[in-house]
């Protein structure tokens, strides 16, 4: 161990810039910082603000303090450029994110020349397990004061103190790990090998052996332990019933429940949830309850099915559609449930009770594929830090499922190659299962295990469609379950573009992104082994030829799409807000300019077809010649399997869509706006059926939840959609006092969507209703035009008041703008698709609730406009009840717990001009409701969060 690592660095300079804006060509700095550090210790600073000779936009004033007018007396950069120039010298740099500083710099002239050290990407490395790589996070997750003002020193000083404290946990890494990080650093352009030099570590050290190359630094026995599972759950002879009035005691006043978990509170609502889902366990029932917000639903089926599943050696499995209700249910209720129902003595038996999660095989490590990557000789940086952070990972994950760390975007694009992703009992054996080191394995050993496996609805309906992915199950529960026939249309459906064709071509034979491809070690293999002349000869032709067809099938694909782009842009109406689309039906495929896509589809289906073959017949020789190479050639014949069976999948999704269509499927085109990438899609018809006879009549016990099931008070359409029948029926309310706690505003004096004063006064409302309470102000929009529209219209007026707006799609990622809507005063969020449902902000910093129309689908939507032809009355029997369970989920974000309060207000006057509108306003709860102008909004929002009466 090499302690004190931070004090091992010689010299740095830590540097950060305040700027006018994030763009180096057309914005400028404000403010320059700089601290220069020798072994550890502060050893000199650089400080000034800088001349724009511009105004200071508003939202940088109020973020840092830094006034137009306090910049009129400071120097412009050029006169403080060669001070600075000498402060830095040759030292390293070190800053967060210090790309971003050094782009303006190097805009101005000045390049700074040693190593640059980012902390940014040393802690996602270092501490793999942190949700957030900001600088306050990082700093927060290495115990370090986490002031931060927003000013160039003093974040130079807290980049500074991060380094420091990360190069600390560098250094006291384990040496035989620590030397394999350098071996993999030495092999790449990555700046870390210099540090890594200055801590003085040996390219030279021993790593600890693994007996597999490609796992030196990897304690493999230690791996194998965490990886070895429990065993399998045993079915009783005889089943028996849940005692219903066993779950309802738990969950009563003076139950287990509320003895174990200080916070919990008893509701009527989750004692009749879990009557009925107990009744459904023991009768073999099919249920649908719909559970209103704060019902406490997830532990009203979890207990009962906790206690027929120990009691009956049963397997029940939970399916989600969310990730934070995923870790939700593994993280706190189930443990909630279990410690409860042992409490009881309800739970004693001769195993243990056992709860897993699984997913589908992108989630998972393939170690196999890690190795392979980080034997290469050569890495680029990025591959080379996502090999080191799973590397580190590896000393304590159980799981390999990468939701364990926090991946930055580049890593997450890098995931692909590294997960078991496209790896199935038909690719061959693996030299990594075998040993079980497989994580995918595992975790489906661990499901075998578990009396409760929480699945999510994409492996649910990826099992019904392929089967052997989820144990043998009878027993279901599936919450969120109105997004169900959403995620079976995207699972079931395909998706195939030029980029996907063309990477898998470039998997082959190589390139800058790919590496060099998957051909490129059999050439060498033709030039290493003895061979008769003549076979490698073949062999080398072989090769030659798939790379000739790869190089024609690259060109041909490019004519192909263009042809493609070029139809849909002419035939296209649907202009959309990020890409155009076109919905491929008979009469569209009848036109003549068709057949010249079909004409060209054919030139590439040939050569794609050749392509296949060549890798087959390379596969077979490959196979043959594998006793002659020392260690054989496992690895490269998975890789030759895998890559032909993405190849074909490919190949039919082309071939489906512009040659071979299915009657019961719906295809489209699309053509993205911004990057002009065309893709063809497709999608079934009905996933109903499906749902049906491969999941709802298999299970002995199946139960629907959700907050957001009916509409217009009945589950006919839930149950026309899923085609779950016969059920029993459940509707529970909330506990909540939704006329005391939420008023909904309605302005009746605002134009229509369609007309053209509407977007006026659209940012009018939100510009008022926004200042009456200081922030505190979610919109949720159905178009992203508008959006972006409203964020560019509100940005200036509502800065000017101190308030910050934040736009989806603008400002950040959806996780990075709700962490800061909670976390910051004074903020207006504008959210669209995903804001919709599954955003949880409770207390004042949501206070105002904006929906500002009716979310309707658009009519064109190609998915939309096929199943709307399914009916007689498209608009009332499809679109409304669509609308209506999307209106109500949008409403489901105001009021999280019952000390909240709120307003909601609807900037669509349709909602009570139309005889339709009811269907809306009676779909949620009972509020108090107020019609009246836009002008008195403001008012009524500030009497309604004070309390006062409402005038």
């Amino acid at each position: 161990m090499n302690p004190g690592g931070g004090s091992r660095v010689q010299a740095f300079v830590s540097l950060d810039l305040e700027t006018t804006g994030l763009d180096p060509d057309t914005d400028d700095i404000i403010e320059v910082g700089a601290v220069k550090y020798h072994r550890g210790e502060p050893a000199g600073s650089f400080s000034t603000l800088i001349d724009p000779q511009r105004p200071v936009p508003p939202f940088v004033q109020s973020l840092t303090g830094i006034r137009t007018e306090d910049l009129t007396s400071a120097p412009v950069f050029a006169a403080i450029s060669g001070e600075l120039e000498e402060f830095v010298g040759g030292h390293p740099i070190v800053g967060h994110n210090v790309g971003f500083d050094l782009a303006f710099l190097h805009r101005k002239g000045l390049r700074p020349t040693g190593p640059v050290y980012d902390t940014f990407d040393l802690a996602s490395v270092l501490l793999p397990r942190i949700p957030e790589y900001n600088l306050l996070a990082v700093c927060r997750a290495l115990g370090l004061e986490t002031e931060r003002p927003h000013r160039a020193s003093r974040d130079a000083e807290m980049a500074a103190s991060a380094f420091l404290k990360l190069a600390d946990l560098l250094a006291a890494v384990d040496p035989p790990v620590l030397a394999e990080i350098r071996r993999i650093a030495e092999r790449s352009e990555w700046p870390l090998r210099y540090l890594l030099r200055e801590l003085g570590v040996e390219d030279g050290a021993p790593t600890l052996q693994s007996g597999e190359p490609g796992l030196e630094g990897v304690n493999v026995e230690e791996l194998l332990q965490r990886l070895r599972p429990p065993p399998p759950i045993s079915r009783k002879a005889e089943r028996q019933p849940v005692d219903a009035g066993m779950v309802v005691e738990a969950l009563s006043p003076e139950g287990t429940l509320a003895a174990t978990l200080g916070s919990f509170e008893p509701r009527p609502e989750q004692l009749r949830m879990a009557q009925a889902v107990s009744e459904a366990f023991s009768q073999e029932q099919h249920l649908i309850v719909e559970a209103g917000t704060g019902t406490g639903k997830s532990l009203a089926y979890l207990m009962p099915a906790a206690l027929f599943s120990f009691r009956n050696g049963e397997r029940v499995v939970v399916s989600t559609n969310t990730i934070n209700l995923q870790e939700q249910l593994i993280d706190k209720d189930i443990p909630d449930a279990l410690s409860a129902l042992e409490a009881g003595g309800d739970l004693t038996g001769s195993e243990p009770f056992r709860f897993a999660v699984l997913k589908g095989r992108g989630n998972y490590l393939c170690l196999r594929r890690w190795s392979a990557l980080k034997k290469n000789d050569s890495l680029t940086p990025g591959e080379a830090k996502l090999v080191v952070k799973v590397l580190l990972w590896l000393r304590e994950t159980a799981t390999g499922d990468r939701s364990e760390i926090r991946l930055t975007a580049p890593e997450a694009a890098l995931w692909n190659r590294l997960s078991a992703q496209g790896f199935d009992d038909q690719t061959g054996p693996c030299p990594f299962l075998r040993r079980g080191l497989c994580f995918y394995n595992a975790a489906r050993q661990r499901a075998e295990a578990a009396h409760i496996v929480v699945v999510n609805h994409a492996l649910l309906v990826l099992d019904a469609q392929h089967g052997s992915l989820i144990p043998e199950y009878s027993h279901l529960i599936v919450d969120e379950a109105h997004n169900l026939e959403e995620v079976a249309t995207n699972q079931l459906g395909l998706q195939v573009d030029d980029e996907a064709i063309d990477a898998f071509l470039a998997r082959l034979t190589g390139s800058p992104a790919a590496g060099l491809g998957l051909l490129a070690p059999f050439r060498a293999l033709v030039r290493s082994i003895q061979l008769a002349e003549s076979r490698r000869r073949d062999l080398g032709t072989v090769i030659s030829v798939i790379e000739e067809d790869v190089e024609g099938c690259r060109s041909r694909l490019t004519l192909l799409f263009k042809i493609i782009s070029d139809f849909a842009v002419r035939s296209s109406k649907d202009a959309g807000d990020y890409e155009a689309r076109l919905r491929l039906t008979p009469a569209m495929r009848a036109q003549p300019d068709w057949s010249k896509i079909e004409i060209a589809w054919e030139d590439v289906n040939l050569l794609l077809e050749k392509v296949l073959q060549g890798l087959s017949k390379l596969y077979g020789s490959a196979e043959q010649l594998s006793s002659l190479v020392p260690g054989g050639l496992e690895d490269r014949l998975l890789d030759l399997s895998s890559a032909e069976q993405l190849g074909e999948q490919l190949r039919l999704a082309l071939a489906s869509a512009i040659a071979n269509p299915e009657a019961s499927d719906v295809y489209w085109l699309s053509v993205g706006n911004r990057d002009g990438i065309v893709r063809l899609h497709s999608a079934p018809l009905h996933v109903g059926p499906l749902l049906k006879e491969r999941i709802f009549d298999s299970m002995d016990t199946a139960v629907l939840t959700g907050a957001t099931l009916s509409t217009e008070r009945n589950f006919e359409y839930v149950k026309e959609r899923l085609r779950m029948e016969p059920a029993t029926e459940l509707q529970l309310g909330s506990s909540f006092d939704y006329p005391k706690l939420a008023l909904v505003y309605i302005p009746d004096d605002m134009p229509e969507p369609n007309h053209r004063d509407y977007q006026t006064a659209l940012e009018s409302a939100i510009r008022d209703v926004a200042r009456a309470a200081e922030g505190r102000t979610m919109v949720l929009f159905t178009s992203r035009a508008s959006l972006r529209n409203t964020r560019n219209g509100l940005h200036e007026p509502l800065a000017r008041d101190g308030i910050t707006v934040l736009g989806q799609g603008i400002d950040g990622s959806p996780r990075q703008l709700l962490e800061t809507f909670k976390s910051t005063p004074k903020v207006v969020l504008l959210g669209s698709g995903s804001f919709w449902e599954g955003v949880d902000v409770a207390g004042e910093a949501l206070s105002v609730l904006v929906i500002a129309r009716i979310p309707f689908n658009v009519p064109t939507e190609p998915i939309f406009e096929a199943r709307s032809q399914q009916f007689e009355d498209p608009f009332s029997h499809y679109a409304v009840p669509q609308a209506v369970l999307r209106f109500r989920q949008g409403f489901g974000r105001l009021i999280r717990r019952k000390t909240d309060r709120g307003v909601l207000v609807v900037l669509d006057r349709r909602i009570t001009s139309r005889t339709y509108g009811t269907a809306f306003l009676d779909s949620i709860p009972g509020c108090s409701r107020k019609v009246g102008p836009a002008s008195d909004l403001p008012h009524a929002t500030v009497q309604w969060l004070r309390q006062l009466p409402l005038s």
